[in-house]
């Protein structure tokens, strides 16, 4: 390995790095999806590590939740849990020792310390500090024990942490893609833990130690983790590594600005799943959610996002979460994904006993996908179909408004019968001869016979309803429907 560089092939490799300590959410997704797409475009590599060092809160379930998530969504790793990978292992639990390694290292150079400083010791002078006014920050009195002093303090059972210590510089400065150049002022910093008492490695160390090893060339991250940059920084500089190039991603907001939460709806991404989202949508959405495309097309494929996107274009300032956005989105990816995975996305969404035969629901999904926004909403908007209709006091009352209804439903359920084929040039003639002989066209000839099929003024193309349910189906259906239609009798000009 270059020790200057950190990267042995100089290929561009990212990483994301989730915690099992929650249910996967969207801005983690959306980290995960900037990461996927930088990558993708530059022909890397896509490393995904776990960051469950927080044994107490890390969940086995939690981890498969989040790693089925990413691969529903089409964001498959390279490296990493399921696959593999030469810089193994990547759960940072089964790396202690590593971190351990690594933090003699500074500490044989005099960069790093042993403290022996007490949680409760600790947080006194944190409250003094708060009380002060001030920041408070690790006031790096152990910096100078001697070796017979830390001796000492471990015969009275104290147990010690190691603290980087920060050098002497004025300032750190922070280079990163999206932000600039930023000062930050080593003093406001302090000396930080790098090992716990319990020899577990902080965020800090772990976190750095993995990027180097392996080799790391961009971090692309959260805004949140932003003020922790100087100290990572400072520790590549230690190790004596070449500093990866950051790049932080604006917060995902809700419409009144601030962050987005539980209280502003659904946050976790296996929400949207259950609700009917699908994987396109969501990824073409969460992908406009801080950057813009070049050109403003915002309906966008995965392969389009892959061309187009670069850090460059991502903005400071944070995104708006919109959810009417989404379910536009969505419902364009469900009209016009490939109508065979659009019917295979919508099967989970069925109960067993709602699932209509196999050659019937593909046409089914066919004639009522452009009706709905989402997957869950294609069971019901099915069923107004193939469901056989009641038909109200107001449908029967329309369809005996006007004499001539019944007429041209008997004359269609004729013709029907007669048919011997049941696809669309056939039944666009029946009704031209229909409306031919009863000298009525438009409205007049096609509403009714929607009425008789469906019970509703409205609905999928008639003539793709037809041709879904089939000829004994449809004669079946207007047939009782002019039953209900001769039962009724006119008074005052109301069905009764």
């Amino acid at each position: 390995m270059d020790h200057a560089t950190g990267n042995l092939s100089g290929r561009v490799r990212v990483r994301f790095a989730p915690a099992p300590t929650g249910a996967l959410h969207l801005g983690s997704v959306r980290t995960a999806l900037y990461n996927w797409l930088f990558v993708r475009q530059k022909g890397g590599v896509f490393v995904l590590r776990i960051e469950d060092t927080d044994v107490a809160r890390s969940d086995e379930a939690t981890l498969e939740d989040i790693l089925d998530g990413l691969e529903w969504l089409g964001l498959t790793w390279d490296e990493g849990p399921r696959v593999g990978g030469p810089y193994g292992p990547y759960r940072q639990s089964e790396r202690t020792q590593i971190y351990q390694e690594w933090a003699k290292k500074l500490i044989n150079t005099g960069q790093a310390y042993y403290c022996f400083c007490s949680p409760e010791e600790l947080e006194e002078r944190k409250k003094e500090a708060l009380a002060r006014g001030e920041a408070p920050r690790y006031d790096g009195r152990c910096v100078a024990l001697t070796a017979a002093e830390q001796d000492e303090l471990r015969a009275q059972g104290r147990r010690a942490s190691v603290r980087f210590r920060i050098p002497d510089k004025n300032e750190v400065v922070v280079r990163d893609i999206i932000r600039g150049e930023t000062a930050f002022d080593r003093k406001t910093l302090g000396d930080f833990v790098l090992l716990r008492s319990n020899g577990s490695p902080s965020y800090h160390l772990a976190n750095v130690v993995d990027d180097i090893l392996m080799e790391i060339s961009h971090v692309i991250r959260g805004e949140d983790l932003y003020p922790s940059t100087p100290r990572h920084q400072l520790l590549y500089e230690a190790f004596g590594m070449r500093v990866p190039q950051f790049a932080h991603l604006p917060m995902i907001l809700a419409t009144d600005r601030t962050k987005l939460s539980k209280r502003h709806g659904a946050v976790a991404l296996a929400a949207y799943r259950e609700a009917g989202y699908v994987p396109e949508a969501l990824v073409n959405y969460l992908a406009l959610l801080g950057w813009s495309p070049p050109d403003e097309n915002e309906l966008m494929s995965i392969d389009t996002l892959i061309q187009t996107f670069s850090l460059e274009r991502v903005g400071k300032s944070g995104a708006i979460f919109d959810i009417e956005k989404l379910d536009f989105l969505n419902g364009h990816k469900l009209r016009t994904l490939p109508l065979e995975q659009v019917t295979e996305l919508a099967k989970p969404f069925f109960s067993p006993e709602a699932l209509p035969q196999e050659f019937q629901f593909q046409k089914a999904i066919a004639l009522t996908r452009d009706s709905v926004t989402t997957l869950a909403e294609l069971p019901q908007a099915c069923q107004t179909v193939l469901s056989r209709p009641t038909y109200s006091c107001e449908i029967l009352a329309e369809l005996a408004a006007e004499p001539q209804n019944a007429e041209c439903l008997r004359v269609l359920k004729d013709g029907i019968a007669a048919l011997e084929s049941m696809e669309h040039d056939a039944l666009v003639a029946l009704f031209q001869r229909t409306g031919k002989a009863l000298g009525v066209k438009g409205k007049p000839l096609y509403h009714p016979l929607r009425l008789a099929l469906t019970g509703k003024n409205k609905g999928p193309e008639l003539i793709g309803i037809i041709n879904l349910l089939g000829k004994e189906e449809c004669i079946a259906r207007i047939s009782t429907c002019l039953e209900h239609l001769m039962a009724v009798t006119k008074k005052d000009g109301e069905v009764e």
